[in-house]
């Protein structure tokens, strides 16, 4: 049934508290057998994004996550897809993989950058599909790195960043893996707590060098 829903992620922002501020569509559609479920991050993405899932036959989910409208970017006038099922390599790397999604792959990037400045090789992959996962293009990854850090907004068990750490342990034996993502807990209305618990390029960053030093 062709189908699109644009479905907007509540913004994990200081003082919304739980009832605004859960992050956790991304689990939920990824693990819809027939949905296909799409997460751009870039203005150029959304656009392609958008018309791949109006010509395709099956239902598409294409989540926004708060934040993401406010983004500019180059956009082509003309009609051009992006293909649903292919992850983004943002940056090309050989000592670690990072990978993330959504609102988590800002943080990813500005991570990447920190560490690139140190002299580490980083392969940065924004998902942009949850489902179907490009699972391909991450095995690849890992294979070369050996080492895999996931990245996730969304609450830490069932994160889409779980399931690509089982795809690629069962694809690359001897590879080494550390996951990071939102606590299994509400997102507090105290903007300290919320903070602490919020994924951010620190948190990215310091989980990178604990991976690497493994």
């Amino acid at each position: 049934m062709p189908t699109v829903f644009v479905q907007s992620i509540a913004a994990q922002e200081k003082g919304l508290a739980g009832q605004h501020a859960e992050y956790e569509e991304d689990s939920w559609y990824m693990h819809t057998p027939g949905l296909k479920t799409v997460i751009p991050t870039t203005p150029y993405d959304l656009k392609g994004l958008m018309i791949a899932a109006l010509r395709s036959n099956d239902p598409v989910v294409l989540l926004e996550y708060a934040g993401f409208r406010g983004l500019s970017g180059e956009v082509p006038d003309e009609a051009y897809e992006v293909q649903i099922g292919k992850a983004a390599v943002r940056s090309r790397g050989n000592d670690i993989t990072i990978v993330s999604s959504g609102n988590g792959t800002p943080q990813m990037l500005a991570a990447t950058e920190r560490l690139k400045k140190e002299g580490v090789s980083v392969e940065a992959i924004d998902l942009v599909t949850l489902h179907p996962l490009d699972t391909e293009t991450l095995v690849k990854s890992v294979e070369k790195t050996k080492r895999l850090l996931t990245v996730d907004q969304s609450k830490y068990t069932l994160s889409p960043g779980a399931e690509v750490v089982a795809r690629v342990a069962e694809a690359v034996p001897g590879a080494k893996f550390k996951r990071i993502a939102f606590p299994d807990a509400p997102a507090a209305a105290a903007p300290e707590m919320l903070e602490y618990n919020r994924i951010n390029p620190d948190h990215v960053y310091a989980a990178a060098k604990w991976l690497l030093a493994k």
